[in-house]
């Protein structure tokens, strides 16, 4: 059997290094880990996991909880994320599992899991603002990491992008091509990136002297029912239809790319097209006809450090320096050009 003694003596290091880099502390540098865990894997180490946490108290296993069907489908969306979630936490010797509450009370589950002892900590995923499960998990001092903020100042381990500059840069752009009537396909605001990308795109309006038009601001529930009932309104009167249309993801451009060539308009003749590039291969900004220009943050690029920031926080670092704001930019293609007469 493989043991931490050979790991360390094939490595030239001690064992307490090895150790320490098989349970992510902070102190040993991402070069050594990742020396250790490549060895360890080569040679199918496998750390005893029932003598492990009764040493460190620690199970090495980390939740994603998942609630509603709302929120399922939320998570859907997220599939890209979550695989590679798996992977980081893996490279660290950590287990991500996906719990499903059914419980109408959803931090049930939190609390439940968290008094339970049996897990280290959570993964959040979509934080609404001013999140409740955050707000508990805080009270009961359980570690976790968030994919995005509740709030503008947040105090605890988060990775996210600069969702009001995906609104304002987006509405800016625009707005230098002479569109003046823009729409805007969102999420629901009580998520804390869609309110805020809708704040971003209010404020660059505002500069330009437009006050928001409520009939072109579309905020779309997780289901097709809420995205065709929004085109339908956004589309059926050529008079006060907008010129230009800015859209939450790539997958809610690709309906608005169907639904405009229903009504026989063209993209960007007739309405110039920008969305939010996720990276999600299923739906690639560059097959789009004509391609798609995008704001761009691949959501698998989360997974390194939404997981190292975990490992460091449960380590006993502090919260305030764990966390990654990533600046977006616009890749440029054909769907968008100035407004026509």
């Amino acid at each position: 059997m493989v043991t931490l003694k050979r790991l360390a003596q094939e490595l030239g290091l001690s064992v307490a290094t090895v150790s320490r880099a098989l349970n992510g502390y902070p102190e040993v540098s991402e070069a050594t880990r990742q020396r250790v865990a490549e060895l360890a894997l080569s040679l199918k180490y496998t750390p005893n996991q029932s003598a492990q946490r009764l040493v460190t108290g620690r199970s090495r296993t980390v939740v994603l909880v998942m609630h509603t069907r709302q929120q399922m489908a939320y998570y859907d969306h997220h599939f890209e994320l979550i695989e590679h979630l798996t992977a980081a936490f893996q490279n660290r010797n950590l287990d991500l599992f996906v719990s499903l509450s059914t419980a109408t009370d959803f931090l049930a589950q939190y609390s439940r899991l968290a008094r339970g002892g049996t897990v280290d900590g959570f993964v959040i995923l979509g934080p609404e603002v001013d999140d409740a499960r955050i707000r508990l998990l805080r009270s009961l001092n359980v570690p976790f990491v968030v994919h995005g903020r509740s709030d503008a100042a947040a105090t605890y381990p988060f990775y996210d992008i600069d969702n009001f500059g995906v609104g304002y840069q987006s509405t800016r752009m625009l707005l230098d091509l002479g569109h003046h009537r823009i729409a805007l396909l969102n999420f629901p605001p009580r998520l804390h990136f869609a309110y805020e990308r809708r704040r971003g795109y209010a404020q660059a309006l505002a500069e330009a002297g437009i006050a928001v038009d409520p009939t072109l601001v579309c905020d779309i529930g997780f289901n097709a029912g809420g995205l065709d009932a929004s085109l339908g309104l956004l589309l059926r009167d050529a008079v006060t239809r907008p010129t230009a249309v800015i859209c939450g993801s790539t997958l809610l451009a690709h309906e608005l790319y169907a639904r405009l060539n229903e009504h026989g308009l063209r993209v960007p003749d007739d309405v110039s097209v920008i969305a939010h590039d996720d990276g999600l291969p299923q739906c690639r900004a560059s097959d789009f006809l004509p391609e798609l220009t995008v704001t761009q943050a691949p959501l698998h690029e989360a997974s390194a450090p939404l997981a190292d920031f975990f490992c460091r926080y449960a380590a006993g670092e502090a919260a305030e320096g764990l966390h990654l704001v990533r600046e977006v930019s616009i890749v440029y293609r054909k769907s968008v050009g100035a407004r026509r007469s």
